[in-house]
């Protein structure tokens, strides 16, 4: 061709034209090739289908024809269908086992080729205009003399396949590699250059170490690098995912991966956008060249990604694009990051990045490195360290930390020496963004005695030898608190935390009980996320115990799903503002939230097969927007308020009604219900028709009978306790009053409370008529009632002062918590120790002293 163009000095489409009657004349067939591609209708030598088999044995000489094709510079196919036989797929095979130069590869969806089919045809190919596979059930793919292939190089769907190696290929038009899960060996360690997009998807048995190996050396992509759904399973989550010799891309898509960081270390120019979504395990994405970035940055959903400080190198003039940066809510402990990224993002209240990398100790000669710099082991302050070294004891864990009072973060992880992290960390007050305790199988104890603050998250997962943690000084959790697979925790100690800022997580914690679990958290306030508690309380003797957080007033959703635990109450929660589940609770009989007023999301009741009422469990909540979503399977829930059951679509029986069917006689000797400040407080709650005023704030610990006290108690009536009992109240019937019996001073006998005041006698008759008797008939009630008042408060006090005869002794202080007992042990009323608690109807705490039972609880108390 060269020779004909050089002699002849003709325009292209004339020289094309005399090559093709060359090779029609002199090869007989219909139509020639040119420049190695074949025409529409063409047939060249060494080109065979999988239809096209059989012709090839009339071939007098494969080979000859092969090599008079390569000296043409014709290139062959292969295609192999669906409905290509095992025989032709063979012969095809032999037939192109030494050929380097083809056209296209098309091997799709076939069962019966086998690896030594593609051993024979990939064994010599050098360069490919395109390859295609999908679909095989053979598991090894390898291309030892690929160099090039100009178009589209692409494998997907291939699920069997566990090996694929061109380790001389340097450069692709297109790359893509899609829903290949059972790849866990991979290399193109030559690849330099992919000229168009780059798709690696679903290939989540490659690890992050095997990704990196495998593109080592890829320094452009000319499209759009996207990264999705890798590093998921087993053991290939949660390492590092990297690409070190990338240098530009048209643009960066990272999702899904189960990589703890993704790294790029040399990428200087992204002409696209830099996406960052739904990264479950990711801690860091480090990008410290990156200078220039052309398209819109987006980072949602990465819940445990605190920074993006790996942008430290970018900066306002190298972000060009026209759209603003998005940064999503959705991402809980993201809290530091350039200034200027966070003005760009109108984010605020973020963290400045610190100027100082953070410490890695992977390896003895990274730790000796850490210990051998008296700078460094100077100081009480430090930022970021990262300690991921298997070998690593407690001693030298020691020697790092045990001076340290601030820590900008904090990951200890995969240290399988490690039994005790006491001492290391007995001096840590604050931790800047992120604590990080994970997968440290020999991790029998940790306590942080002093820790105040976290500024990110706290991540407590997969230490299974692991049986107390305490960090009884910390108040507040920045960012999300998580507790994972920690299964032999019977004591977590968490005695003056108040917030959580983002989600919390409690999961797979078999050995603790519903009572620990309340004691750990009692001063646990707000939680900003969902609150979600699993599988907790499910071990031996742990089951059958309440759950309660007694402080808790708002949450952003609540999941009880698969606890062990036969009660549940949260007496303060007021405002949940996403959706309840309630879900496979096979123990729980009793669930209650008092004072639950606002829901922002559905309410779902499912799998609790031995919850057979539903009437105290949201006595406020009487209109609901969103949806019911009352399960089957549960046999023995009946009962429910009407709204829930119109709501639901389910048919059950409407709650006892707590109105009186007629109005009570007699003028009441107590003060209206209005503010009840001597109401017993073993009343049960009934479902309220009146306002919310009306209905106490805890269900019975006992039956109705004991609400009717046949001497003088022995423990001080009072107002609303903050700890709701453990069952739910025997329902009264129909005509029993809206709530409890007030007590008559004179003789402490109960007797009916009104809803409302009683009609005067006689009003009926006399109307409007005569105003001045109408007043002196209210001036002699209204003294009547203060008269009733005055009295009242006498025998009260007389009570008080007889409260430690003989007949009723001290209590004793077998328990005592501090947020509700003033320290006298005599079960008398205090003032309310919370000061931001303005419920009308408290008028302040009851002290729960005593532990009278043998199996260590107090609910009988109560």
């Amino acid at each position: 061709v060269s020779r004909l163009r050089t002699m002849l000095g003709l325009s292209p489409v004339i020289w094309v034209l005399q090559v093709s009657v060359l090779q029609v004349r002199s090869n007989g067939f219909a139509a020639g090739t040119v420049g190695g591609h074949r025409a529409a209708t063409s047939r060249v030598p060494g080109q065979v289908t999988g239809s096209e088999v059989r012709s090839a044995a009339q071939w007098p000489d494969p080979e000859a024809h092969q090599a008079r094709s390569r000296r043409q510079g014709a290139a062959p196919d292969v295609t192999i269908t669906q409905a290509s036989t095992a025989q032709e797929i063979s012969t095809l095979a032999a037939s192109v086992s030494q050929t380097t130069i083809f056209n296209s590869i098309s091997i799709q969806r076939n069962p019966t080729v086998t690896n030594a089919h593609l051993a024979a045809i990939f064994g010599s190919a050098v360069t490919a205009a395109s390859i295609s596979i999908s679909g095989l059930v053979a598991t090894i793919i390898s291309m030892p003399s690929l160099r090039t292939v100009s178009g589209n190089f692409q494998i997907v769907s291939y699920n069997n396949l566990n090996t694929l190696t061109a380790p001389n290929l340097v450069s692709v038009g297109a790359l893509t590699l899609n829903t290949v899960h059972g790849v866990s060996r991979m290399s193109f360690s030559n690849l330099t250059t992919v000229s168009g997009a780059m798709l690696i998807r679903s290939m989540n048995a490659l690890s992050g170490t095997m990704f990196t190996d495998a593109f080592a050396s890829l320094q452009s992509v000319g499209g759009l690098l996207s990264v999705l759904q890798i590093s998921r399973s087993g053991g290939a989550s949660r390492s590092t995912a990297m690409l070190p010799a990338l240098q530009s891309a048209a643009g960066l898509n990272v999702h899904y991966i189960g990589s703890r960081v993704f790294s790029c270390p040399v990428l200087t120019t992204l002409s696209g956008p830099l996406t960052i979504d739904y990264n479950t395990y990711a801690l860091n994405f480090d990008f410290p060249s990156l200078r220039a970035l052309s398209g819109p940055l987006t980072v949602t959903r990465n819940p445990v990604l605190t920074n993006l400080c790996g942008l430290g190198s970018l900066t306002p003039s190298g972000f060009t694009s026209r759209q603003p940066m998005s940064i999503g809510s959705n991402n809980p402990n993201l809290n530091q990051m350039p200034l200027w990224i966070a003005r760009n993002a109108s984010l605020q209240g973020t963290v400045p990045c610190s100027s100082t990398a953070p410490l890695i100790v992977s390896s003895l000669a990274e730790y000796n490195a850490a210990v051998g710099n008296a700078t460094f082991m100077g100081l009480s302050e430090i930022g970021a360290m990262i300690i991921t070294w298997p070998a690593i004891s407690n001693t030298q864990l020691n020697t790092l930390l045990q001076w340290r009072t601030v820590i900008g973060e904090l990951v200890i992880e995969s240290c399988t020496a490690l039994t005790d992290l006491n001492s290391a960390l007995g001096s840590v007050v604050n931790v800047s963004t992120r604590l990080v305790l994970e997968n440290l199988p020999a991790l029998q104890s940790a306590v942080l005695p002093i820790v105040e603050r976290v500024g990110g998250g706290v991540w407590l997962t997969n230490c299974r030898q692991l049986t107390v943690v305490a960090m009884p000084s910390l108040q507040i959790v920045g960012g999300s608190l998580n507790f994972n697979q920690i299964h032999a925790v019977q004591s977590a100690a968490f005695g003056n935390l108040t917030a959580v800022g983002g989600a919390m997580f409690v999961r797979s914690i078999n050995s603790l009980t519903g009572i620990a679990f309340s004691r750990g958290f009692a001063t646990l306030q707000s939680v900003g996320g969902l609150l979600s508690i699993l599988q907790i309380s499910r071990s031996g003797g742990n089951s059958g115990s309440t759950i309660s957080l007694p402080s808790l007033r708002s949450t952003g959703g609540l999941t009880l799903h698969y606890t062990g635990c036969a009660a549940a109450t949260f007496p303060v929660l007021a405002n949940v503002s996403g959706p309840i589940t309630l879900d496979l609770n096979s123990n729980m009989r009793t669930i209650t939230f008092p004072r639950v007023t606002s829901v922002g999301g559905s309410i779902r009741i499912t799998r609790m097969s031995t919850l057979a009422t539903l009437c105290p469990t949201f006595p406020l909540l009487t209109t609901y927007p969103f949806s019911v979503i009352i399960g089957s399977g549960q046999p023995q829930l009946t009962e429910m308020p009407t709204w829930m059951s119109a709501s639901a679509g389910v048919t059950a029986t409407p709650c006892p009604t707590a109105v009186p069917t007629a109005s009570p006689t007699g003028v009441p000797t107590a003060a209206p219900t209005t503010t009840p400040t001597w109401a017993p407080t073993w009343m049960p709650t009934l479902a309220p028709t009146a306002g919310p005023t009306a209905t106490p704030s805890t269900s019975p610990s006992r039956g109705p009978t004991s609400a009717v006290p046949t001497a003088a108690p022995t423990a001080t009536p009072t107002a609303s306790p903050t700890v709701a009992p453990t069952s739910c109240p025997t329902p009264r019937p129909s005509s029993a009053p809206t709530v409890g019996p007030t007590r008559t001073p004179s003789t402490g006998q109960p007797t009916a409370r009104p809803t409302t005041a009683p009609t005067p006698p006689g009003a009926a008759a006399t109307g409007a008529s005569s105003s001045g008797t109408s007043n002196s008939v209210y001036i002699i009630l209204v003294a009547a009632v203060v008269v009733v008042i005055l009295a009242g408060l006498a025998v009260y006090s007389r009570w008080t002062d007889n409260n430690q005869s003989p007949a009723n002794p001290p209590m004793s202080s077998g328990f005592a918590n501090p947020m509700y007992d003033a320290g006298d042990g005599e079960g008398t009323v205090h003032p309310a120790v919370d000061p931001d608690y303005t419920d009308p109807t408290d008028v302040g705490y009851l002290d729960i002293a005593a532990d009278t039972e043998s199996n260590g609880g107090f609910e009988d108390d109560v």
